[in-house]
């Protein structure tokens, strides 16, 4: 009776660990699906924060009185197809336009 408890606790515990290690796998699998999916969703974020940050350098540059330097680099800021950029030339083109539209209300 005893060794019956013994083996019977064995496969319990085995049964355990086989389960453990593939509901573990399956959790991993939805982090790693759900991070796709985030980190898909910041993208489409950032592309519409840029493209929200290139209307208001087009109205800023059509309302401000500014020098040639300046309207230069807003025209350049302004042209420049946001779809082609990666996520890390958005990044930058959102700073540049932050200090473009601060040079813009000095």
């Amino acid at each position: 009776m005893k060794v019956f408890r013994t083996q019977f606790s064995a496969i319990i515990l085995l049964l355990l660990l086989i389960t453990g290690s593939i509901v573990g796998g399956i959790y991993a699998a939805e982090s790693e699906v759900s991070t796709a999916a985030s980190s898909g969703g910041d993208n489409h974020k950032l592309m519409l924060r840029a493209e929200a940050f290139q209307k208001l350098l087009e109205r800023a540059a059509d309302a401000a009185n500014m020098s040639e330097d300046l309207r230069e680099k807003v025209e350049k800021l302004i042209s420049l197809d946001l779809s082609a950029l990666s996520v890390d030339e958005l990044r930058s083109f959102i700073d540049e336009v932050r200090n473009v539209l601060a040079e813009i209300r000095e």
